[in-house]
């Protein structure tokens, strides 16, 4: 009869070690960390895609029930909100009335920016500022100007990117350092988008 000298191994199970469940645990917790990562990157996305298609609809609406009828002067949230410019998602109704709140919580405004019937001014507020620089720049095609947070980031072509309410370039560009530099300093901005009547 053969006497093994390591005791431990003579009846060695077929189970598994506990190094081998610590091995396995650990690959598992590092699997969901992933997929909980690129689940939450994926839902930012579908957020700012969705934020940003409603601001174009809305844009869109208020030009075509507005804008092109020279009616932009009348333009505010309450005429807004009666005529269906948000969309239903955004809608909501309290004690007071209704109002338009974005998926954010914060309050959607549309009204008239000046008397000359030219600019409409859309304001989206309490946008999360991981949020803030992606949606911006989704939607800064269709804007004349842009502030976050009363910070102005689109300017005329060679001259600073301050947005000053009263004056309106041809073309705005986006200022990208003054955007990220505007996103970054709260944890929330509110967006201040102004629009023309018809297509910029």
């Amino acid at each position: 009869m053969a006497i093994c000298s390591n005791p431990f191994r003579a009846g060695r199970s077929k189970g598994i070690t506990l190094v081998e469940v610590a091995i396995g645990l650990t690959i598992s917790a590092l699997v969901l960390a992933v997929s909980y990562s690129a689940a939450q990157s994926g839902f930012r996305r579908n957020e700012i895609t969705a934020n940003a298609d409603s601001i174009v609809e809305i844009v869109t609406a208020a030009r075509a029930a507005y804008g092109q009828r020279g009616l932009f002067n009348q333009l505010n949230t309450q005429l807004a909100l009666q005529s269906g410019l948000f969309p239903h998602q955004y809608l909501r109704t309290t004690q007071v009335g209704n109002d338009a709140v974005n998926s954010y919580g914060g309050p959607i405004a549309l009204e008239a920016f000046d008397v000359s019937n030219s600019f409409a001014y859309l304001r989206f507020e309490g946008v999360p500022a991981d949020q803030c620089m992606p949606l911006v720049m989704a939607v800064s095609d269709i804007m004349q100007g842009i502030a976050v947070t009363r910070i102005g980031v689109t300017a005329k072509p060679g001259s600073n990117a301050e947005w000053n309410v009263k004056q309106h370039a041809d073309h705005s560009v986006l200022d990208i350092s003054a955007l990220e530099a505007a996103c970054t300093l709260y944890s929330q901005s509110n967006l201040h988008f102004s629009f023309t009547r018809g297509s910029v």
